[in-house]
C-alpha cells in the first residue's frame, strides 16, 4: 500500500466488549499460570503498541507483578522493515528473574524473536510470552507464545494500540485498514 493510496478503515472486525473478554480471559490464564510464584514477576511492556493492552490486562491480574516497558520498532508504513530496532531499553534488572513478555501482536515473529534473545543475553530464569493478537499466518520467524488472546486475520489491522504510522492507536475496536 503505498502511501499516495486512500486509506479507509472496516467497520469494526472485534468490538470493545470482545477486546475486553479476550482479556479477562487472559488475565485468568496468567494468574492460573503464576499464582504460586514468591518473587514478583517482571512485566515488560512492548511500547508504543501494547500499553493500552497491558493497562487494562494488569487490571485484572491479582499476582504480584513488577512491570517496565521497552520499545521496539520494525514497521515502516504497513510494511515490517524486516530488522528490529531497540528504541529505549527497560529500566528494570531482569537477572535471575521471571519474565512476561506483553505485545500487542504477533505477526512476524521478529520482534518477539529479538527480545526472547535479548532478555536471555541479560540473565532472565525464565521468559514467557503474552500477546493479545496472533495473526492467523505462517509466521517468519516462529516463537511460542504462553499466553495468547485470539488469533486475527492476515489483514491490517488498526485500533487498540495497533496503528498505522501513529494513527488510530486510540480506536476501542479493531478495523481492518484498507
Amino acid at each position: 500500500m503505498t502511501q499516495q493510496q486512500s486509506l479507509t478503515l472496516s467497520n469494526p472486525i472485534i468490538s470493545q466488549k470482545e477486546i475486553q473478554q479476550t482479556i479477562e480471559s487472559l488475565a485468568d490464564k496468567i494468574n492460573q499460570a503464576y499464582a504460586g510464584l514468591t518473587e514478583p514477576l517482571i512485566g515488560l511492556i512492548i511500547l508504543e503498541g501494547a500499553n493500552r493492552f497491558a493497562s487494562d490486562l494488569l487490571k485484572s491480574l491479582n499476582i504480584n507483578i513488577d512491570c517496565s516497558s521497552i520499545q521496539v520498532k520494525s514497521y515502516q508504513g504497513t510494511e515490517s522493515t524486516g530488522q528490529v530496532e531497540l528504541c529505549q531499553s527497560m529500566n528494570l534488572d531482569i537477572a535471575e528473574k521471571c519474565i512476561l513478555i506483553i505485545d500487542d501482536i504477533y505477526d512476524t515473529g521478529r520482534t518477539l524473536r529479538y527480545l526472547i534473545d535479548y532478555f536471555k543475553r541479560s540473565g532472565a530464569s525464565e521468559i514467557k510470552t503474552c500477546v493479545l493478537w496472533e495473526k492467523n499466518i505462517p509466521h517468519e520467524v516462529p516463537v511460542h507464545i504462553d499466553f495468547c488472546g485470539r488469533k486475527v486475520p492476515n489483514q491490517f489491522l488498526v485500533g487498540y494500540g495497533l496503528d498505522y504510522n501513529g494513527q488510530y492507536r486510540d480506536l476501542d475496536y479493531i478495523a481492518v485498514l484498507e
